[in-house]
Formats: structure tokens, sequence, C-alpha cells
């Protein structure tokens, strides 16, 4: 079973462009055609947050669009710019949201088990998990307690070494959040948004892996005060392959490459 993870999509209105640069449409629209034509299929798509770039109908409205053509099942979990009355909205037809005041769901008819979890703080960049969320998580996981699950979350618990992104990172409840995790051995594995770029670390028994955008990236700039600014470079979506009751995350650029070609 392999689950496609595309994050930070950033859809923006009236044909303008992200930083006054960025075509997030046209990369969208790229992102879908190389998905479908994956193979094998994929079991489904999950969007990791920042759906839109500033949470606005008419951006849910070209996001929808685009993403029906997709030839597989897809969930959405918001981001910090995403806007959740207007998410929630604008895919009331698919169910996924049963929570009246937050976005999170769980998965339970494929072989692992996938819990999307929202971390929206409103009107801030960061990201936290209250006492409301945590409880719902803690008692999600109590119900299937020998079931491998893989979580996804907008804002990641760790920091990963580039200050600006650091800085806006899941700010409150990530203390808590590990603690379910040690007495939850089935949590194999936490996939994060938020930062545009590939990462990976192994946060206590838990490896957190954060995607890139399928449009933009955040520099790598590990220097302390690195200014905050983005780079064309490839964007790409995770595979995140569930066998022998582990997670194994390939990068998928988007992109057209020679090959393949014969080992010989």
């Amino acid at each position: 079973m392999t689950i496609v993870q595309v994050s930070d999509t950033h859809i923006k209105a009236n044909d303008q462009l992200a930083y006054n640069r960025v075509n997030t449409v046209k990369a969208l629209i790229k992102c879908v055609n190389h998905i479908n034509n994956l193979k094998p299929k994929p079991a489904f798509v999950m969007f990791s947050g920042d759906i839109t770039d500033s949470g606005s109908k008419e951006e849910y409205k070209i996001f929808k669009n685009i993403v029906t053509s997709l030839e597989i099942p897809f969930y959405i979990i918001p981001g910090n710019h995403d806007n959740r009355d207007n998410l929630r909205e604008s895919f009331k037809e698919y169910g996924w949201y049963k929570d009246d005041e937050f976005l999170h769901f769980s998965l339970e008819n494929f072989p692992l088990r996938v819990i999307g979890l929202d971390s929206i703080v409103l009107e801030k960049a960061y990201g936290a998990l209250c006492e409301k969320r945590l409880n719902w998580l803690d008692e999600k996981l109590k119900e299937f307690p020998s079931k491998e699950t893989l979580l996804f979350i907008h804002h990641p618990p760790i920091e990963i070494g580039i200050e600006h992104i650091d800085k806006l990172n899941l700010s409150k409840g990530s203390k808590e959040l590990k603690e379910i995790f040690e007495k939850n051995s089935q949590v194999i594995g936490l996939a994060c948004g938020h930062v545009h770029r590939t990462a990976c670390s192994l946060w206590g028994r838990v490896l957190v892996t954060t995607s890139a955008s399928s449009s933009h990236q955040f520099t790598l700039d590990l220097k302390e005060g690195a200014a905050a600014n983005f780079i064309l470079e490839p964007p790409s979506v995770a595979l995140h392959h569930f066998s022998n009751k582990r997670v194994t995350t390939h990068i998928s650029f988007i992109e057209e490459f020679e090959g393949p070609y014969p080992l010989q």
C-alpha cells in the first residue's frame, strides 16, 4: 500500500502568482498528472495543509476543480494558510470531518490506519494541539492498539535547523503528543507539511518526515539568522509505502527525466 503526500499547494485566485513569481495553479495541475501516471496506483492522496494561500472560497473552488481529476481518492488536512469554515464547506459532500470544531479524521479501511490532525491556530502561522485535540487522538489510538498507524499533521513538532521555519512549528502540544506516541506503539510515523522541504528526524521512537511543496521550496540555509526566502528547486511528492508493518518514504519529483535505462 502506498500513500501520496502532497503539501503546501498554496493555490491563489485570479491568475495571481505566489510571491509574484510562482504559478501554483499550473504546478498543481502538473502534480495531479504526475500522480495519475504513477504505477502501480497508490491507495490515495493526502493533502497535508496550506491548500490555499489565503483560505478564500474561490481558491478552494480552483483547487477542487483540479484535484477532482485525480484517479484515486484524496483527503485533506488544513494548514495555517487555510480557513476551516471554507475548507469544510467546499468539501462537505466527502464527509471527512465529523467534529464540529476541528478538521481531523481517521481512515480505517486500509491495511495501514491513517489519522489526520488539525493543528491550526486561528490567525497564526504556528501550530498547536490543544487538550481537546490531544484527547481526541488519544481516544482514537485506543480503538485499534494493534493496527499500525501513520499520522499526518501540517506543523511538525521538531526543529529542522532552518530558523524562520522552526519558529513556526508545533509550538504547543508537542510534548503531550510525544507522550501519546510513547504509550501507543502502533504509531509508526508522523508525516508533516509546512516546511516546503523534505526532511526526517527520529523523535522519540517515531520517525517524523516533512514533505516538499508541489510548487516552491524554502531555501536550505542552516545559518543562524538566515533570511526567510524560497527557491525554485524541483517540486515533488512523498510516497509513503507500507509493507512488512513499516513505512518507507520515497520522494517522487514532478519532472520529466530521461530513462529508465537497463543497468548493463
